[in-house]
């Protein structure tokens, strides 16, 4: 395995100011109506109250689980885009009171730590996530790269980035962020 043959990893160049940002999930709603429109403008990335508005509107008439949960994630990430934390924090978690094995919502509530530099609870929320994601695995593995960065577990940090371009081949981020690895092997 790689781990065997690497004396070391080190950083290519030192992060200063820079940070990738974190990758982000919303959740498709089932059906038409007020809940779709709340994916939309979080697929759209919108940061204005009348987004959240339909969000709202969407978790007043949203009877099934599923959806309700799929909506507050996305109204997490429109308050998320708005730099409104605990607001998106309250909603991932609302999500998670719903349905604990909602990838999204563990992924969405690492990228939120991320932000913050809470690099313990995001790799906890991050763990998670790549244990529920199916089709999320590579933006989660991204993202505890981050974390584990932001820890100083730059070896493990590697390992993700890794992990995330053999699933994702085809997404360019993880491949920039391993460009700035130089992998040394032992000089016996």
């Amino acid at each position: 395995m790689l781990r065997s043959f690497l004396a070391s990893v080190a950083l290519g160049w030192t992060l200063v100011a820079f940070s990738p940002a974190p990758a982000l999930a919303q959740v498709k709603i089932l059906g038409k109506g007020p809940g779709e429109d709340c994916y939309k403008a979080a697929v759209e990335r919108r940061t204005h109250f009348a987004a959240v508005d339909l969000c709202d509107s969407a978790l007043l008439v949203e009877t099934s689980t599923r959806n309700r949960s799929a909506t507050f994630v996305n109204r997490g990430l429109l308050h998320m885009f708005g730099e409104r934390w605990e607001a998106a924090r309250d909603d991932f978690d609302k999500a998670l009171a719903l349905d604990k094995r909602l990838a999204e919502a563990y992924l969405n509530r690492g990228a939120l730590a991320l932000y913050r530099k809470d690099y313990a609870a995001a790799l906890t929320d991050l763990d998670q996530a790549i244990l529920l994601a199916d089709d999320r695995l590579p933006q989660a593995y991204f993202n505890r790269a981050l974390a584990r960065e932001g820890k100083g577990d730059v070896a493990g940090a590697y390992q993700d980035l890794l992990a995330a371009q053999t699933l994702a081949p085809a997404w360019e981020l993880p491949k920039a962020e391993l460009k700035r690895y130089r992998v040394l092997s032992s000089g016996g």
